[in-house]
C-alpha cells in the first residue's frame, strides 16, 4: 500500500497517516513536502511520478499518464458555462 500524506494537511494531518503507517504490514509512506489537503492539485507530478515509482517497484499496471491532463480553470469553466446559458436563452 502506498501512502501519501501532505505535509501540511489541516484536513487530515500526519499523524492520522502516521497510523496506517504504523498499524499495517507492507506500507510505504512517501510525505508530499509541502502538500496541503489539495496536494493532488497542488503537485501533481510529484503524486504521479511517486505512483508510477511504486507501481513499477511491484510490477503493477502502470497505465496512468505520465502527466497530469490540462483541465480548465475555474474562470474558463464559469465562461464556457455563461456562454452556454445565454445561447440557450
Amino acid at each position: 500500500m502506498l501512502v501519501m500524506p501532505a505535509e501540511r494537511d489541516g484536513f487530515t494531518p500526519l499523524h492520522t497517516s502516521a497510523a496506517l503507517r504504523d498499524g499495517l504490514q507492507c506500507v510505504e509512506y512517501s510525505v508530499i513536502p509541502e502538500g496541503t489537503h489539495v496536494a493532488p492539485v497542488e503537485f501533481p507530478e510529484v503524486i504521479l511520478k511517486r505512483f508510477h515509482r511504486f507501481a513499477a517497484d511491484h510490477k503493477l499496471d502502470q497505465s496512468a499518464p505520465l502527466a497530469p491532463r490540462a483541465r480548465p480553470t475555474l474562470a474558463q469553466s464559469f465562461m464556457r458555462s455563461s456562454r452556454s446559458v445565454a445561447a440557450a436563452s
